[in-house]
C-alpha cells in the first residue's frame, strides 16, 4: 500500500503558518474574488458572441447571390479536375447557384494561388488543392 507524503508547517499560536502569498480561507473569499475577476471578461465574451451572431445570421441571408468559381491549379481532365466537378454539382445542388470550375495549372500551382491570392476576400473564388509544401499547411 502507497503511503501519503505528509508535509509539516510550523504552528505558532495554535495557527498553521503557510508559505507566502498562500492562506488559508474559511469564509469562501477566494472564490467570490475568482468568479468577480472572470465576471468581467465573460461580459464580453458574451457581447462579442452575439454580435457575431447577429451579423452572420444577416449575412447568411445574401450569399450566395452570383456566381462561385472554384479554381484547381492542376490541368483538366484529372483526378482533381474531376473530383473539383462532383463537388462544384453538389455545391450547385446545395446553394442553388452556379458554380464554375477553373483550371490555372502551371508552375506547380503557383499560378492558381497567385489568382486566389489576387480575388476579393468575399467567398465567392474558392481553391481546390491538396496539402503539399507549396501550401504550408
Amino acid at each position: 500500500m502507497r503511503q501519503q507524503a505528509h508535509v509539516a508547517l510550523p504552528v505558532l499560536d495554535g495557527t498553521p503558518k503557510f508559505p507566502a502569498g498562500t492562506s488559508l480561507s474559511t469564509t469562501g473569499d477566494i472564490m467570490r474574488k475568482t468568479l468577480a475577476r472572470h465576471r468581467i471578461p465573460l461580459k464580453y465574451l458574451l457581447a462579442l458572441g452575439l454580435g457575431f451572431a447577429i451579423s452572420a445570421s444577416a449575412a447568411a441571408d445574401t450569399y450566395p447571390s452570383r456566381v462561385i468559381n472554384l479554381v484547381v491549379p492542376y490541368p483538366a481532365g484529372g483526378a482533381s479536375d474531376i473530383i473539383a466537378r462532383l463537388v462544384a454539382e453538389r455545391l450547385q445542388q446545395a446553394l442553388n447557384q452556379p458554380v464554375v470550375v477553373e483550371s490555372r495549372a502551371g508552375a506547380n500551382g503557383i499560378i492558381a494561388y497567385s489568382h486566389i491570392a489576387k480575388s476579393p476576400g468575399d467567398g465567392y473564388t474558392l481553391l481546390m488543392g491538396n496539402c503539399h509544401s507549396d501550401l504550408n499547411c
